[in-house]
């Protein structure tokens, strides 16, 4: 019962590139929730994707985002419109525990294989320097006609040094 199910969950307690979560997705649920908590960054400069896999884990090039951040000293945004195989989620992130990000993404209808349904959100609160807290918003849409059962967090460089995230089934509308 509730709105909320819990999917999948995963930690990472030492240095990674990247965390997975795989068959967080089913057919159970249309839309999901994932949270993020305390996920520390192991060199500044860096930016953290999100990227959707299918049931092979393998990632798809046609995801188009735009997100846009505040932080203490200012506002900064980034977009794209061509194919990536990722979302650019947290840019140009700080590194520490106390630079730590947390925050939700919301995926809707990742199991769906019409191209351009699948679309995802998501509001974060990062450090960008010198432990300035920032809150990141941004959304984005995959146009591949392919279903997706897990994500993975990845770094464009670098690793990440700890995290926890889990995934919930939202209860479909009735």
């Amino acid at each position: 019962g509730g709105l909320y199910t819990k999917t999948a969950t995963a930690s990472l307690t030492s240095a990674a590139s990247s965390i997975t979560l795989q068959n967080a997705f089913n057919s159970t649920y249309t839309n999901y929730m994932i949270t993020i908590e305390s996920l520390i960054f192991a060199a500044a400069s860096t930016s953290l994707h999100f990227i959707p896999i299918d049931s092979s884990g393998n990632a798809t090039s046609v995801h188009k985002y735009a997100a846009e951040g505040y932080y203490a000293n200012g506002a900064q945004s980034w977009r794209t419109n061509s194919a990536h195989a990722y979302a650019n989620i947290s840019n140009d992130v700080s590194s520490g525990a106390s630079q730590n990000c947390n925050g939700t993404i919301h995926i809707f209808s990742p199991m769906d294989t019409t191209a351009g349904i699948t679309s995802y959100n998501w509001f974060l609160k990062s450090s960008k320097a010198y432990e300035e807290a920032g809150i990141i918003y941004g959304a984005g849409v995959s146009s591949a006609s392919v279903a997706y059962t897990g994500f993975k967090l990845e770094m464009s460089a670098n690793n990440i040094t700890s995290c926890k995230i889990a995934c919930y089934g939202i209860t479909n509308p009735s």
